[in-house]
C-alpha cells in the first residue's frame, strides 16, 4: 500500500474540514490520519495510486461550504501500519499557509433547532455547528482546537461530546459545540443589579418594546439596542452623545427591511449572505427620521446569530436600532463588567463567554453598481486578499490615523485586521497593537522584515511603528497617504499602472500641505502627483474641518473683497459664526496665521454643504459631504458649473473656487438648493475626469480608478466612471478593501512591492 503526505492550505480550519476529510477517506477506502498542524491541515493517505488520486480530487471538488483551498501539496510518505483512518491530535508545528474563517451567520439547520420545542437546543442563543457561528472572535491561537478558544471554559456535557465525536454528526469536531446544559448563558441586569429572569432574552426584548435602551452583548462585542421610535432614539442619542451620527437597523427579515429601504438585487444578496454585513441603502419615508438624520440612506442588517433570531421571536417589531456600544472614539465593549458599568443603557443583556477578538459589524455601500467597504470587519476578517504578485518580504502596515486597520503582507496574500478606528485615542491604539499581534500569531508569523507607516509626523501610529520596528529589528518606511490610496487600488485590482483619483478629506502631502484631491500617476514602480484640485486656505487649520463655514470662507476669499465676503457669509451661513468669530477668520485669511493650504475634495464638499445650509458643524467623520449628497439626490444636475484648469509648478489644477463662487450666484438667483448640490457634485466629477484623462494620455496609461473617502459618493463615482469609459479607458474602484482610510494599510504594504 502506497502513502502520500498531503498538506492543504487555505481556509481549512474551523470549517469542518477534518470531519469532511475523514468521511471522504472512509468512503474511498483510504487509511491514515488528518490533523491540524499550525494553521494548515496535514493528511497521511495510505492507499493505491488510483485511490489517492480520487481522494485528492474529492478534496478539491467537495470541500465544505465555508472552506477555501488555496493549495494542496503532496509528498511520498514511508509510514506503514495504518489500518483505519482517524482524526488525530493537532500539533503546533506545520505550515503557515492557512488562516481561520471569519464568523458567519447561523445556518438554517441550527435555526430550525432553536425554533423546535422538541429539540434540546430550543431557544438556546449559542446554537452553532460546523457550518456556522463564531470562529475568529473566539480563538486565542492556532491550531483551531477547543482548548485554544474561549470555549475551553465550557466543558462539553455527555450529549454534546457524543455529537462532537460522531463522524456522521454535523457537530463532529465542531469547536463551538455547546447546549443549555454545558455552554455559555445570558444574564439580564438592570443597572448593576442582576435580575432573576427565567428567560433573560425574552425579558430584555420586553424592555425594548417598552421603550428601554438595552445593551446586547453578541459574538464580537456589544450593541446598544432600542425600539424604532424617534422619542426613544433621541434619548439614545442624548445619552450616548451622538447627536447626528447614523445608527443601523437590524430588521427581522428581508421583507421587513424593504419597509424601511429600497433594495436592489445586489443589496439583497449582500444582506442575506453568510457574512451578514450592514448595508447602506436608500431609505424610505417609513424609516424613523432620527435613525439617520439628514441622510438619504440608512444602514440595514439582518439577524446573524441565534440570539438575534430569538429576539425577534419575542416581539412583533420589524426591527431594532443596533449601534456599537463604546465610549466616543474608543473600541466597542467586549467585557460584561464594562458593559454593565458603562451606564449607557437601562438594561444589559450579557453573556459569560470571553470575546477574544473584538469585531464591529462590517458596513458596505453599493457605489456605481459595485460593493464598497466602509468598514471591513465581522464576516470578512481574517480572510486574506489574494494578490497578483508575491512579496519577498513580510511587511506590516499600520494605516493612518482614523478608520485604521493594520495589514500583514506575506507572499501573495494581504491579511487586514478588523476595523480598529480612531487611533488618537490611547485605547484604540492599544487595540490596533493587540489586533496586529493576534494576526501575527494566527498567521504563524515569527518575524517581520519591514514596518510601514504614514508620513504624517503627528500620527500616533508612527510611535507604534517605531516600537514594532525595534522589536523585529526591521526598517521603518514611510508612504505618502495618497500614494497609499493609489497602491491599495492597484493591489486589489492587480494593476501594474494606473491614474488614480485619490480623493478624501486630508492627508499629509510631500510638500507639507494638506492634500486630498489628487491625480496620482503610477507607472513602472514610480508614483507622481500629476494634478490636483486648487489649493485653498483652511482658517484655523483643523477647525475648518469641524466648522465647514470656515472652509467656505477660505475658498471664497479670493473671489470677493473682505466686506463682500463678510456679507455673503452672513447671508448664507446664518449663525455658523458667533461672537466675532467671522472677524477672526477674516483676519486669519488676511495674515495667513494658522491657515494651511489644502487641495482636499472633502473640504470643498464641506464648504458647499455649509453654503447650502445642510451642515453647520461636523459631529462625525464625513457628515457635511454625506448631507450634501443627500440634498443632491433630490435635485437635478442641470446647472452648468465652470470647469477651469490652470498650471502650478508643472501640475494641472482644477479651480474649485470658481465653482463655489458660481454656487453663491445661483443661490442668490433663487436656484433650488437641491439642483445646486447635484450640479456642483457633477461639476467636480467632470472636472476631475477631464484632469485624469489628460494625465492618462500624457503618460500613455489606459487605466483610471478612484480611491479615498469620496469613493463612497455614488453620484461622483458614477459620473467619473461613465465619463472615463465613454472615452475608451478602463475604470476601477475597490471592492475587497475599503477605499477610505481602512484600506491605507494595504496600500502601504503594497507600495513597498511596487517600488521594489
Amino acid at each position: 500500500m502506497r502513502g502520500a503526505r498531503i498538506e492543504v492550505s487555505g481556509i481549512v480550519q474551523g470549517v469542518g474540514f477534518r470531519p469532511f476529510v475523514y468521511r471522504l477517506a472512509k468512503k474511498i477506502g483510504i487509511n491514515g490520519y488528518v490533523k491540524n498542524t499550525g494553521n494548515s491541515v496535514e493528511i497521511l493517505a495510505m492507499g493505491s495510486d488510483s485511490k489517492i488520486t480520487s481522494f485528492i480530487l474529492g478534496l478539491k471538488r467537495d470541500a465544505p461550504p465555508l472552506a477555501r483551498i488555496d493549495a494542496i501539496s503532496k509528498t511520498p510518505a514511508g509510514e506503514t501500519g495504518w489500518t483505519d483512518f482517524k482524526i488525530v491530535e493537532s500539533s503546533s508545528a506545520g505550515g503557515s499557509g492557512s488562516v481561520l474563517p471569519p464568523d458567519v451567520c447561523i445556518c438554517e439547520t441550527c435555526l430550525a433547532e432553536i425554533n423546535d420545542p422538541s429539540n434540546p437546543r430550543y431557544g438556546y442563543p449559542f446554537t452553532v455547528c460546523v457550518d456556522c457561528g463564531a470562529r475568529y472572535t473566539i480563538i486565542e491561537t492556532v491550531p483551531y482546537d477547543r482548548v485554544n478558544t474561549s470555549m475551553t471554559d465550557f466543558p462539553m456535557c455527555s450529549e454534546c461530546k457524543q455529537e462532537y465525536e460522531d463522524p456522521v454528526d454535523r457537530r463532529f469536531h465542531a469547536v463551538p459545540t455547546c447546549c443549555p446544559a454545558c455552554g455559555p448563558s445570558y444574564h439580564l441586569y438592570y443597572g448593576s443589579k442582576l435580575l432573576d429572569a427565567i428567560n433573560p432574552v425574552e425579558a430584555a426584548v420586553g424592555k425594548l418594546d417598552e421603550g428601554s435602551i438595552v445593551a446586547v452583548m453578541g459574538v464580537g462585542g456589544t450593541h446598544l439596542a432600542s425600539a424604532l421610535d424617534d422619542t426613544v432614539v433621541q434619548r439614545l442619542r442624548t445619552r450616548f452623545n451622538r447627536p447626528e451620527k447614523p445608527f443601523a437597523i437590524m430588521a427581522r427579515s428581508l421583507e421587513a427591511a424593504s419597509k424601511f429601504a429600497s433594495l436592489s438585487e445586489i443589496e439583497k444578496k449582500l444582506l442575506t449572505s453568510l457574512r451578514r454585513p450592514i448595508v447602506a441603502v436608500q431609505k424610505k419615508s417609513l424609516a424613523p427620521e432620527l435613525v439617520a438624520p439628514g441622510l438619504d440612506n440608512i444602514g440595514i442588517m439582518l439577524p446573524y446569530t441565534a440570539l438575534h433570531h430569538l429576539m425577534f421571536n419575542y416581539t412583533d417589531s420589524d426591527g431594532f436600532v443596533m449601534t456599537s456600544a463604546n465610549l466616543p472614539g474608543e473600541p466597542m465593549f467586549t467585557g460584561a463588567e464594562k458593559v454593565v458599568a458603562s451606564g449607557f443603557s437601562d438594561y444589559c443583556l450579557v453573556h459569560n463567554c470571553r470575546i477574544l477578538n473584538r469585531v464591529d459589524d462590517s458596513v458596505i455601500r453599493v457605489v456605481g453598481g459595485r460593493p464598497a467597504f466602509i468598514r471591513r470587519s465581522r464576516g470578512y476578517v481574517p480572510e486574506p486578499i489574494q494578490l497578483k504578485k508575491e512579496s519577498n518580504e513580510v511587511v506590516l502596515g499600520l494605516g493612518a490615523e482614523l478608520n485604521v486597520t493594520g495589514c500583514l503582507l506575506k507572499g501573495d496574500r494581504a491579511f487586514l485586521t478588523q476595523y480598529i478606528g480612531d487611533t488618537t485615542k490611547l485605547r484604540t491604539l492599544e487595540f490596533l497593537e493587540s489586533a496586529v499581534n493576534r494576526l501575527l500569531k494566527l498567521t504563524w508569523t515569527k518575524s517581520v522584515d519591514r514596518i510601514v507607516i504614514d508620513m504624517h509626523p503627528g500620527y500616533a501610529t508612527r510611535a507604534l511603528g517605531k516600537r514594532l520596528a525595534d522589536r523585529f529589528g526591521a526598517p521603518l518606511s514611510e508612504v505618502q497617504h495618497h500614494y497609499a490610496h493609489a497602491s491599495s487600488l492597484m493591489a486589489e485590482n492587480n494593476l501594474d499602472e494606473v491614474v488614480c483619483l485619490a480623493l478624501d478629506g486630508a492627508g499629509y502631502g510631500l510638500d507639507g500641505s494638506v492634500w486630498g484631491g489628487e491625480i496620482i500617476c503610477a507607472k513602472n514602480g514610480v508614483m507622481k502627483r500629476a494634478a490636483s484640485l486648487e489649493p485653498h486656505p483652511m482658517p484655523g487649520g483643523d477647525l475648518a474641518a469641524v466648522y465647514p463655514a470656515r472652509m467656505l470662507a477660505g475658498i471664497l476669499h479670493s473671489h470677493y473683497s473682505e466686506e463682500e465676503l463678510k456679507s455673503v457669509l452672513t447671508r448664507h451661513t446664518g449663525d455658523a459664526f458667533r461672537n466675532g468669530e467671522l472677524d477672526l477668520v477674516l483676519k486669519q485669511l488676511r495674515s495667513g496665521f494658522n491657515t494651511p493650504l489644502t487641495s482636499s475634495t472633502g473640504r470643498v464638499l464641506d464648504a458647499a454643504a455649509s453654503l447650502l445650509g445642510v451642515c453647520r458643524e461636523r459631529t462625525y467623520e464625513g457628515e457635511p459631504a454625506m448631507k450634501l449628497e443627500a440634498l443632491a439626490a433630490r435635485g437635478t444636475p442641470e446647472l452648468n458649473f465652470p470647469i477651469i484648469f490652470s498650471e502650478t509648478e508643472g501640475r494641472h489644477i482644477l479651480e474649485t473656487g470658481a465653482m463655489l463662487k458660481q454656487a453663491v450666484d445661483l443661490l442668490e438667483s433663487s436656484s433650488r438648493k437641491e439642483d445646486i448640490a447635484a450640479s456642483i457634485q457633477q461639476g467636480i466629477a467632470r472636472g476631475l475626469s477631464k484632469l485624469a484623462l489628460r494625465c492618462a494620455r500624457e503618460k500613455n496609461i489606459k487605466t483610471i480608478g478612484v480611491s479615498g473617502g469620496v469613493a463612497y459618493n455614488h453620484s461622483i463615482v458614477s459620473e467619473i466612471g461613465c465619463y472615463v469609459r465613454e472615452k475608451g479607458f478602463e475604470f476601477y474602484t475597490q471592492t475587497k478593501a475599503p477605499p477610505g482610510d481602512g484600506g491605507i494599510s494595504l496600500g502601504q504594504v503594497w507600495h513597498t512591492v511596487l517600488s521594489g
